[in-house]
């Protein structure tokens, strides 16, 4: 929310658009929070060797998926920083099959 980044960001002007802050922050909604930390979980076990992005061709998913990866351990994955010791392998897959 605006508000979490600045609190002069409660009430605003269209003047104020757009709202373009430093750095995205990242929160994990309740309704998702029980599947992030079994992601989370999963990460950081010591057995796993790579991390595996499974999202479909779209850039969009892939950044959710990021994000994801970023908030388990804390760095910005857009910014050259990967995984300690786990490389991240990007599997883009289709929704068209044949049924």
């Amino acid at each position: 929310m605006p508000k979490d980044y600045d609190p002069s960001y409660l009430t605003w002007k269209m003047e104020d658009l757009p709202i373009l802050p430093n750095h995205m922050g990242l929160k994990v909604i309740s309704k998702t929070r029980p599947q992030f930390h079994a992601i989370e979980q999963l990460a950081k076990r010591k057995d796993v060797k790579e991390l595996i992005i499974a999202t479909d061709a779209g850039c969009e998913s892939e950044r959710v998926a990021r994000w994801t990866i970023e908030k388990c351990i804390g760095k910005n994955l857009f910014r050259g920083c990967g995984f300690p010791h786990k490389p991240i392998v990007h599997e883009k897959t289709s929704n068209i099959q044949k049924q």
